[in-house]
């Protein structure tokens, strides 16, 4: 790792010993990166906003690329996805679960807005807060997206094609079509 991006919210967060934290950039509203292929927006937080403190102060990227969108929004809850929705977000063709699927993060309207075809949820076997949890996974299937998990799929590879994005699951043998 050559540089940490970080929210002010998380500058407290380095559980690295001083002498081994890389170069930190701590980002706010506006911020965007284009590569050749990608374009990454960060969305939240804005500094307006007096920094967030918490999960309500992670950073939400937008990666977008050829046909196709990722939307990663570290830990935010409905606290913090009803204000980037009232601002206006546009869909997204996979979206990383908030909070990795926990019961208060990934709402009915966020899913229903975004309109992913595919979910992730970024969750330990046997983790102790039980994620991704009964009622997450219940919200995803409402909208139709395909879940995948962490937990049960293993590493999930996500890469960008000419028609759009590609995910595979870790152990599968071949590509699979988001859109």
């Amino acid at each position: 790792v050559d540089t940490l991006y970080l929210s002010r919210a998380d500058t407290y967060r380095l559980p690295l010993a001083r002498d081994r934290i890389p170069p930190v950039r701590i980002l706010s509203v506006p911020w965007v990166r284009n590569e050749p292929d990608l374009r990454i927006v960060l969305l939240a937080p804005h500094e307006t906003l007096g920094g967030e403190q918490g999960n309500e102060g992670s950073l939400v990227l937008r990666v977008e690329g050829r046909a196709g969108s990722l939307l990663l929004p570290g830990d935010l809850g409905e606290e913090g996805e009803a204000r980037l929705l009232a601002r206006g977000i546009a869909p997204v063709s996979i979206l990383l679960a908030g909070h990795h699927g926990s019961a208060g993060s990934s709402g009915r309207r966020w899913l229903a807005l975004l309109a992913p075809r595919v979910v992730i949820a970024s969750c330990g076997a046997g983790n102790r807060h039980g994620h991704p949890a009964p009622a997450f996974r219940e919200r995803v299937a409402e909208i139709g997206a395909r879940l995948l998990r962490t937990d049960r799929d293993g590493t999930i590879r996500i890469r960008w094609r000419e028609t759009g994005p590609e995910f595979r699951p870790f152990g599968c043998d071949g590509w699979m079509p988001v859109l």
